[in-house]
C-alpha cells in the first residue's frame, strides 16, 4: 500500500488533477488520504484509487478507508467503524505501540503508521 497524505487549501481541483496525471503511470495499491474533505470528495469522482479523509474524530462517511489519531478515539468508536479499513496514527514509540496493540486488539481491518526510528 502506498498511502498518500495530500496537504492541500487552496486549488485542490488543480493540484487534485496533477496528482492524477503523475499517478497514471503507476500500477500500485495507492490510497489518497487527506484532512481537506473537498479534495477527497473532488478526487471521488475522478479516479479509481481509494479515497479517506484524515481525522481525530470518526464521522461515517462514503469514503473508502479512514486515517485516525488513535489518542482521539476511544476502543468503543473504533468497534462502530464497519467494512472500512482503518489506518491508525500518531505512533512515535514503543509504548505508543503496546498502547495500540492493546486498545485496538479486537479488530483485524487495520494498519499502523508508525514514525519511530528503528533501533
Amino acid at each position: 500500500i502506498l498511502l498518500i497524505d495530500i496537504k492541500v487549501n487552496n486549488n485542490y481541483k488543480k493540484f487534485g488533477n496533477l496528482l492524477l496525471k503523475k499517478l497514471d503511470k503507476y500500477e500500485r495499491n495507492i490510497y489518497l488520504a487527506s484532512f481537506n474533505k473537498k479534495v477527497i470528495k473532488y478526487l471521488r469522482k475522478k479516479t479509481k484509487y481509494k479515497k479517506g479523509i484524515i481525522t481525530l474524530n470518526y464521522k461515517k462517511s462514503n469514503n473508502d478507508f479512514v486515517v485516525i489519531n488513535y489518542n482521539t478515539i476511544s476502543s468503543k468508536k473504533i468497534n462502530d467503524i464497519k467494512n472500512k479499513e482503518i489506518f491508525i496514527w500518531t505512533i512515535h514509540n514503543d509504548k505508543d505501540l503496546e498502547k495500540v496493540k492493546n486498545k485496538f486488539s479486537n479488530i483485524d481491518n487495520f494498519y499502523l503508521i508508525i514514525d519511530k526510528e528503528e533501533e
